[in-house]
């Protein structure tokens, strides 16, 4: 999954969406969507739109190129008007936050592995998730006093009782990796949380979706224990850019 999934989302937000953005601050951005559409076939009746992937695999649709503010929200507008999602993105701001944050975001510790996040309604492992579950791998099988503990999570898309069972395939799906390696299953807890504990928020305050929000949801967060009850330092923080936190 993930290039930089853990420095703070509106600096990612920011290297994405520069390139659109040479004559404006602002950007509408007309829909995100799990899997990738054509412009063509898809957006009827609006044009100049620019398509970008995302650091969380979301597949984005752009329109840059206005004047002011107000330009921007008439066409967002527009879009809104024949059926599509839309909002205007202000990319001072984001610039601005971007030159706040830059000489403060925190390093990732290559001497830790990250915990893995899924595609949409999936359980299916990304690469880089067995990548991850490659150095855990490791960790244990050269400290026979660590053990692994695969807390599985959703975001909140679906009913509440699928979401436990989609939990439990993604936890299953880590299990099942690591026993295919050689570790025992007795090393390996295995608790599913549904819908029921998000890090991050799956809509805004005003009721709009938020994908990326959703994507740090769809998680298994790995963590390894010594036999004694402690915990091991091996495993780095999720980083949840502040406005997409849960409170």
């Amino acid at each position: 999954m993930r290039k930089q999934t853990f420095l703070p989302l509106f600096l990612c937000l920011f290297f994405s969406l520069s390139a659109f953005s040479q004559s404006s601050d602002y950007i509408v951005q007309v829909a995100a969507f799990e899997t990738q559409v054509s412009i063509k076939d898809y957006f009827k009746g609006l044009s100049g739109i620019y398509y970008v992937k995302d650091h969380n695999d979301i597949h984005k649709y752009l329109i840059s190129g206005f004047a002011d503010e107000a330009a921007a929200s008439a066409t967002a507008q527009q879009a809104t008007a024949l059926g599509y999602n839309a909002r205007v993105i202000d990319m001072g701001r984001i610039r601005n936050a971007c030159s706040l944050a830059c000489g403060m975001a925190p390093k990732m510790d290559p001497s830790k592995i990250q915990s893995i996040f899924f595609d949409f309604d999936r359980s299916t492992l990304r690469t880089e998730s067995k990548r991850q579950l490659d150095q855990l791998y490791t960790i244990l099988s050269n400290n026979p006093n660590y053990n692994a503990e695969l807390n599985a999570h959703t975001d909140a898309k679906g009913s509440f009782e699928y979401n436990e069972a989609l939990s439990t395939r993604r936890a299953n799906a880590a299990k099942k990796y690591l026993e295919s390696k050689g570790i025992s299953s007795n090393r390996l807890r295995v608790s599913t949380f549904g819908e029921k504990a998000p890090i991050a928020k799956n809509e805004l305050e005003d009721g709009r979706d938020t994908a990326e929000g959703r994507q740090y949801n769809r998680r298994v967060e790995l963590k390894v224990v010594k036999t004694d009850g402690q915990l091991a330092q091996v495993v780095e923080d999720i980083n949840v850019p502040a406005p997409l936190r849960q409170q």
